[in-house]
């Protein structure tokens, strides 16, 4: 039996509350992690975490390894490999200043403007991108001893 017209167009204009359960779930995760914890503040919490076991990242490692060459690790590291086939195949077309350009979720333009050189230095580590002659850019990760972890060209 159809709806009536009037009751149609409440069904039509309906709206389903995402965000009341979102913050009943939220609120209640966050007190099961305070709980947990025994800590009241959020970094201690989040420090917490990281020293608790984690079966999860152990077991999915083991299937990540080379030599593991069971079925179940097979069929993960093939839906791995079909996500990134899917996302290597999304692109993003993006307008600055009058000017179109398409990105994807493999490469990113990092050459801006009136870029000459970065320097980070982050746990020990030195991170600088450079542009050289030609107009390319080197990226060079370097450790606190001075040996070179990592060095990439992009081209201008």
């Amino acid at each position: 039996m159809p709806l009536p017209p009037h009751a149609a167009d409440w069904m039509n204009r309906a709206e389903i509350d995402y965000i009341g359960p979102f913050v009943k779930a939220w609120a209640a995760f966050n007190a099961w992690f305070r709980h947990a914890s025994a800590e009241a503040q959020e970094r201690a919490m989040l420090d917490w975490v990281k020293g608790q076991p984690n079966p999860v990242r152990r077991d999915i490692l083991a299937l990540l390894r080379n030599e593991n060459d069971t079925a179940e690790a097979q069929a993960l590291k093939l839906a791995i490999s079909d996500l990134q086939i899917r996302l290597d195949g999304i692109h993003f077309e993006v307008t600055r200043k009058g000017v179109n350009e398409q990105i994807s979720l493999r490469s990113v333009c990092i050459a801006p403007k009136h870029f000459n050189r970065e320097r980070i230095e982050r746990s020990g580590y030195e991170y600088k991108a450079e542009k050289i002659a030609g107009g390319n850019i080197q990226i060079t990760v370097t450790s606190r001893n001075g040996s070179v972890k990592f060095q990439h060209m992009q081209v201008q």
